[in-house]
């Protein structure tokens, strides 16, 4: 059995013929949360714009921060945040959780609440 959460890799095996026809199946799947300081209205993708740092998890490496970048990418607001200097790329989500923490000026981070089928 492999569970992966980036599909990627799963297209790769299909590729290469790895798999049995039909094995793949969806077991669970993420739902992207925001994690920040309380308010009194929760934050929509265009109030991210507005925020002064927001921690993720690299896209380069972790799904939670791939799933953040594509749902930022998808909304047109990822390289405006990009060149407003916002993003601050952490090592994984507990990275990032840890600069949220700190409160303040720090929001994030973007990450992924797993779902079971």
């Amino acid at each position: 059995m492999y569970l992966s959460a980036n599909p990627n890799w799963l297209r790769y095996l299909k590729d290469k013929n790895q798999l049995a026809p039909g094995s793949d199946h969806i077991v669970a799947y993420n739902t992207l949360v925001f994690i920040g300081e309380k308010r009194q209205k929760p934050l929509s993708l265009g109030d991210l714009p507005g925020l002064e740092r927001i921690a993720l998890g690299s896209p380069q490496s972790v799904p939670a921060g791939q799933y953040a970048r594509q749902t930022m990418e998808n909304a047109g607001i990822y390289a405006l945040l990009k060149q407003g200097r916002k993003l601050v790329i952490a090592k994984d989500v507990r990275q990032a959780l840890l600069y949220a923490d700190r409160g303040g000026k720090w929001t994030g981070p973007l990450s992924m609440q797993p779902t079971c089928v």
